[in-house]
C-alpha cells in the first residue's frame, strides 16, 4: 500500500497534497480532502505520514486510525496557532498601553511649555526700581524630551552682555530645569564668552504643585574655560523650595493665577555667597516675577514677565 502518493509540498491548487491519499483494494474509496489545517507547515505533514503509516488492520481501520489522528493534529495545531496569536496580541496591546502612558507621563506642557520656538522675556529693575537688564529666553528647535533653551542678556543700551543656554527635560514626575536660568544679570555677565560644562541634574517643577509642597535641594556645578583652559568653577545650590501660597499676579505680559515658591540660591567660586528668591509661578507660562534679596534679605532687585509668545 502506498501512502502519500504526491510527494510535492501541500498547495491550495493541488487538493489532495492538503489531504492524504491512500491506495486500497475492495472499493473503499478514502476521503478525497482532508481538512487544511492538518497540514499546517512540514512538521505536521511528516508527523501525519508517520501516524498512517505506522497503522496496521484492514484497509477501513487504516483509514478511521489515519483520519482520527489527522483530527486530533488538527485539534492540536488550532490551540498551538490560537495560544501563539493570543500571547502576540497580548505583548502588542502591553507596548501600545506602555507606550501610551509614557507618552502621557513625557508631557510636561502644563508646567512650562518648553516647545521650539517659545520665547520669554523679562524685564530686570534694581532696588531703585530702575530698569537695568532685559532677559530673552527662546526655545531652539530639534528637541523631544530634553530641549536647549538659549538665554541672551542685553544692558539698558541694548548691548549683549551675556549669551549661553542652559537645558530642560521631561520625565515622569515633572520637569528639570538648568540651575544657570536662576542666575540674575550680574552673575552671568560674569560668564559671557566663556565655554561651560555643566554637571546637573536640574531643579525639578513636579506635576500638581499646591501650597505647603516642598521641592527638594537641587545642585550643579558649572566649569568655565576659554580656548581649553579653566578659568573659573561654580557650584550652585537651590532649595529646598517651599510653595507657600497662591495669588493672582498682573504684569505687562496679562494677568496670571500664580503659586509663590521662596527658596535660597548659594554660588559658591572662590567665595560663597547666599541669595533669597521668591518666584510667582503660573502653570503653563513659567516664572512671572522674581524677587532676588541678599542673604540678610535686604531687596537685591526683581525681574517680570513683559512679553510671551509661542510659534
Amino acid at each position: 500500500m502506498a501512502l502519500y502518493s504526491n510527494e510535492e509540498a501541500p498547495t491550495r491548487d493541488n487538493p489532495t497534497s492538503w489531504g492524504f491519499s491512500v491506495a486500497v483494494s475492495g472499493g473503499i474509496e478514502p476521503p478525497s480532502q482532508a481538512p487544511e489545517t492538518c497540514i499546517l507547515s512540514v512538521v505536521l505533514r511528516d508527523r501525519m505520514r508517520h501516524i498512517c503509516s505506522g497503522h496496521k488492520g484492514s484497509p477501513f481501520a487504516r483509514i478511521v486510525q489515519c483520519f482520527t489522528a489527522c483530527v486530533n493534529i488538527r485539534i492540536f495545531a488550532g490551540r498551538l496557532l490560537y495560544d501563539t496569536v493570543r500571547k502576540l496580541l497580548g505583548m502588542l496591546l502591553a507596548v501600545a498601553a506602555l507606550t501610551a502612558k509614557g507618552t502621557a507621563q513625557m508631557d510636561c506642557s502644563a508646567l512650562v511649555p518648553y516647545e521650539s520656538g517659545t520665547e520669554w522675556v523679562y524685564q530686570w529693575y534694581g532696588a531703585d526700581e530702575k530698569a537695568t537688564f532685559q532677559s530673552h529666553r527662546l526655545v531652539l528647535p530639534d528637541g523631544v524630551d530634553e530641549m536647549a533653551v538659549q538665554l541672551e542678556i542685553v544692558d539698558a543700551l541694548g548691548d549683549t552682555i551675556y549669551q549661553g543656554q542652559y537645558h530642560t527635560r521631561c520625565e515622569e514626575h515633572g520637569l528639570y530645569e538648568g540651575l544657570i536660568g536662576k542666575l540674575t544679570p550680574d552673575m552671568l555677565s560674569s560668564l559671557n564668552n566663556l565655554d561651560l560644562d555643566t554637571q546637573e541634574d536640574g531643579w525639578l517643577i513636579p506635576h500638581g504643585l499646591a501650597p505647603g509642597d516642598t521641592i527638594a535641594q537641587s545642585y550643579s556645578r558649572i566649569s568655565a574655560s576659554q580656548d581649553g583652559q579653566e578659568l573659573l568653577e561654580l557650584d550652585l545650590a537651590i532649595g529646598p523650595v517651599n510653595v507657600l501660597s497662591q495669588e493672582d499676579l498682573t504684569t505687562p505680559a496679562g494677568g496670571f493665577p500664580c503659586v509663590v515658591m521662596a527658596y535660597e540660591l548659594w554660588v559658591t567660586s572662590i567665595v560663597r555667597k547666599r541669595f533669597r528668591l521668591r518666584d510667582w509661578w503660573s502653570p503653563g507660562i513659567g516664572v512671572i516675577r522674581r524677587e532676588v534679596f541678599d542673604r540678610h534679605g535686604r531687596f537685591f532687585g526683581y525681574c517680570e514677565l513683559v512679553g510671551f509668545a509661542k510659534k
